[in-house]
């Protein structure tokens, strides 16, 4: 045997594995990383799209909001108006009746209380003296002491209008209470003589508003020329008298109609949209809560997460799991490849994988061919061990170095025993005769010379006409 296979056997499976695990690169992602990354990048066109879907879909839906919003203000301020028209027309028609042109007062009187009854209304109709005192009003019965008028703007305005005016909010003296007030003048020639009022109650115009059904949250409220809420559709007992902030008095003051958003008297930031009422120069104003308005865009942004996540979560399970199953097949086909090396049969199946399965049938293939190639060549080494060894002369090959190729049992019994280190086999392997037995030097030892066989023929000639040249030859 010689010593390049001595106490050699057939490659095993911990070879073969040690061999596998110092080429396997030691990465620190494997394919189902991979898989669900490729996954990620996918998707990411997907979900950016779906965001934008999202905000046109958000914005589309805030739009549809102001709309209604509009539309919803556009109700109210028109039923305001017709009931404010219809309360102008009503205190006319009382200032020109026969009855107040002529000064009969006591008929005056009876003929306010019909039409007062008639017209369906909770407003009260008042004479008002030239001197600002109250001459009769449909609140108390006719002949009543009665102080004096407590709109003296409402007076002064309508004086010098010498037309119908609509007051603001004031506080009534009779009724005790916040009102508003139509002034018709009764105009005798080119001279007013009276002043006919008709009432605007507060609660009639809440009710208004309330007729309108807004959704939950949203207010609806009217506002006087002076900023201060004359109704309002949620808690008007609270808040009928006081004056808006001067931020909402600032944002709709030069605009006939718009939107602007602001912290209400309950201190909830609100979006707004006013109508400025053509009649009175009153505001009509629906509020709906920021966080209402803003709800599409959470609404879809928690959608998209959500969908996002759900898209996300399922595409990454199946990245997993088409990883997982390739993993675990590229794994088997390394155990197949250790098993074959070993000289067991190997265990792994198809794949569903064309790609993996090519490659696993192509390194299967490469394996067995490798492995059967080894053990040819392993039986054809045994059979030159057999051969050598069975030479009754010490045979061996050598390299160029001095390290032994080929050697059989022969040849090994004559180098010393003495000599175990690699330099002191190499010394004694060159050891060399000539045919009259002459001992051979290093360099001239074949083993070592690095001279093709021309070189080497032409140094012999050169050695024998240096000794035919010595004296005595």
């Amino acid at each position: 045997m010689s010593s390049r296979h001595q106490g050699q056997t057939r490659p095993d499976s911990g070879q073969v594995s040690d061999l596998a695990n110092s080429l396997t690169p030691h990465s620190a992602f494997g394919i189902r990383t991979w898989l669900a990354t490729l996954v990620g990048f996918a998707l990411l066109p997907v979900v950016l799209f779906s965001i934008n879907e999202a905000r046109e879909v958000a914005n589309a839906a805030q739009q549809a909001t102001i709309a209604d919003l509009e539309r919803r203000t556009q109700s109210a301020a028109s039923s305001v108006e017709r009931h404010l028209l219809s309360l102008t027309q009503t205190a006319i028609a009382l200032a020109n009746s026969p009855a107040m042109l002529a000064g009969d007062r006591r008929e005056s009187y009876e003929f306010a209380m019909r039409v007062m009854a008639a017209s369906q209304s909770s407003s009260y109709a008042t004479l008002i003296a030239l001197d600002g005192r109250m001459v009769f009003t449909t609140r108390r019965p006719f002949g009543e002491a009665l102080p004096k008028v407590g709109d003296t703007a409402g007076y002064a305005a309508a004086m010098a209008a010498k037309a119908p005016r609509m007051s603001d909010l004031f506080q009534g003296n009779v009724a005790k209470s916040p009102l508003a007030a139509i002034w018709a003048p009764t105009v005798r020639g080119d001279e007013i003589v009276a002043l006919t009022t008709v009432t605007i109650e507060p609660p009639e115009l809440t009710s208004l508003l309330r007729d309108e059904h807004l959704p939950d949250g949203w207010i609806a409220s009217i506002v006087d020329r002076r900023g201060a809420i004359v109704a309002r559709s949620v808690a008007p007992e609270k808040w009928i008298g006081t004056e808006e902030s001067a931020e909402a008095q600032t944002s709709g003051a030069q605009a006939v109609r718009g939107t602007y958003s602001l912290l209400n008297e309950d201190g909830i930031r609100v979006l707004s949209y006013f109508i400025t009422l053509p009649s009175a120069g009153w505001q009509v104003i629906v509020s709906v809560p920021k966080e209402q308005f803003d709800a599409p865009i959470d609404a879809a942004w928690r959608f998209m997460a959500a969908l996002g996540f759900l898209a996300l979560a399922i595409a990454s399970g199946l990245a997993m799991l088409v990883g997982r199953h390739m993993s675990r097949h590229i794994i088997s086909i390394a155990d197949d490849a250790v098993a074959i090396c070993a000289g067991r049969r190997p265990k792994t199946g198809r794949s569903g994988i064309r790609e993996l399965d090519s490659t696993s049938a192509a390194l299967l293939g490469a394996t067995q061919r490798l492995v059967s190639s080894e053990q040819k060549l392993w039986v054809s080494e045994r059979r030159l061990d057999a051969i050598l060894n069975s030479l009754p002369i010490g045979v061996a090959l050598v390299d160029l170095h001095g390290e032994p190729v080929v050697a059989n049992k022969m040849f090994r019994m004559f180098v010393p025993k003495a000599v175990s280190s690699r330099d002191g086999v190499r010394h004694a392997l060159w050891e060399g005769f000539e045919p009259s037995e002459q001992g051979l030097g290093g360099s001239d030892n074949p083993a070592v010379l690095k001279y093709g066989p021309q070189q080497r023929q032409q140094r012999h000639r050169q050695q024998h006409c240096q000794r035919d040249q010595e004296p005595g030859r």
